[in-house]
């Protein structure tokens, strides 16, 4: 691998991170210990976009803390 390639992957190793990160900071996942009002969570099965575990998730993270969640 040259020095060109190198660098190239390691950039884009250095996105990818900054990525996740900023991503984990703004998922509702990692705050929902903070909403404080009821929540109905909407997905469809097959929406190509967020899975439904993504829903699930958050239901089970909000009932985990009390909060009503339908």
């Amino acid at each position: 691998m040259s020095k060109i390639q190198n660098h190239h992957h390691l950039r884009e190793l250095l996105i990818l991170l900054l990525m996740n990160e900023l991503l984990q900071r703004f998922s509702p996942l990692n705050h929902s210990d903070q909403i404080k009002i009821p929540m109905l969570i909407v997905q469809g099965k097959n929406y190509p976009r967020a899975p439904v575990t993504e829903a699930t998730q958050i239901v089970e993270a909000m009932r985990a803390n009390g909060q009503p969640v339908w």
